[in-house]
């Protein structure tokens, strides 16, 4: 139960398909720290549905769940297709828990929307921030977060190339993720200035042996392949580190050397059973 914004009411959403155990995180997430959660189920694994269910039997009263009702070509439902689909068809998904969202919203008021990926957590400072943008940051409407990426454990954060994207909305009956915008910026938001911060998401895109070889079966591209990965060895888990700290291990948006210097993945892959 959080112990922060407790007069405000905080609503967290997050769009599901075959995140499997890597989902728990941003589940545990929001239901730690929100007063409901809106839950959306596109093209799911049965492994996937069942730790949801398990949230939603755990929590009764706060979880509300939408099924995707935009078409899937069984036939072809593998590989390359699913992130075809997904990527042609991610704003409509979208806006299917948008609806439940403003059904929720008349009931009872939403005055914070976070809404990460299934496979995002926050950093434990986080709740500084959100405090910060709701009481002294007025003059923006939503906030965009950078990442940082961890690999087999939380205290290995690797190289990645994903822009901020916009996490935290307050939230107005208007809201909706159509037509689609980029970095998840939703309308109206999508012509107002953010409030920035980044190093403020861990991202598991690549976090587990099994979500590597899922994605890589979606994506059809191999991670070590998208760009030359370092890795760093933090001093501790990620998780209980704040931004100011995790900049040094990490390059500048302009390209400049992070401070600490890197390994190479692929070397932290040869002699990890050392690490």
């Amino acid at each position: 139960m959080r112990d922060y914004l407790k007069k405000i009411e905080i609503v967290g959403a997050v769009l599901i398909s075959s995140g499997r155990g890597v989902s728990r995180y941003s589940l545990d997430w929001l239901y730690s720290n929100c007063d409901r959660i809106c839950i959306g189920l596109d093209n799911w694994d049965k492994k996937t549905k069942n730790i949801v269910m398990e949230y939603q039997k755990k929590y009764p009263d706060k979880t509300y769940i939408i099924y995707s009702t935009v078409p899937i070509d069984k036939n072809r439902n593998k590989g390359s297709y699913i992130k075809q689909r997904f990527k042609n068809y991610q704003a409509n998904i979208r806006e299917q828990m948008a609806v439940k969202l403003r059904e929720m919203n008349k009931k009872k008021k939403i005055d914070l929307l976070i809404w990460p990926d299934h496979d995002e957590t926050f950093l434990d400072c986080f709740p500084e921030y959100l405090k910060k943008f709701w009481y002294e940051q007025k003059e923006y409407s939503y906030m965009m977060m950078g990442f940082v990426e961890v690999y087999d454990k939380f205290n290995i954060i690797i190289s990645q190339k994903m822009a901020p994207h916009a996490r935290v909305f307050r939230f107005t009956p208007e809201f909706s993720c159509l037509p689609a915008r980029s970095r998840t910026i939703q309308n109206p938001y999508y012509y107002s200035k953010p409030y920035v911060i980044r190093h403020m998401i861990v991202h598991m895109c690549n976090f587990t042996e099994e979500y590597r070889k899922r994605r890589e079966y979606i994506t059809g591209r191999n991670m070590m392949d998208e760009l030359k990965r370092y890795a760093w060895i933090l001093p501790k888990d990620v998780r209980q580190m704040r931004p100011e700290e995790i900049i040094r291990y990490q390059p500048s948006p302009k390209g400049l050397p992070a401070e600490f210097k890197p390994i190479l993945l692929k070397d932290y892959i040869k002699n990890k059973i050392n690490i």
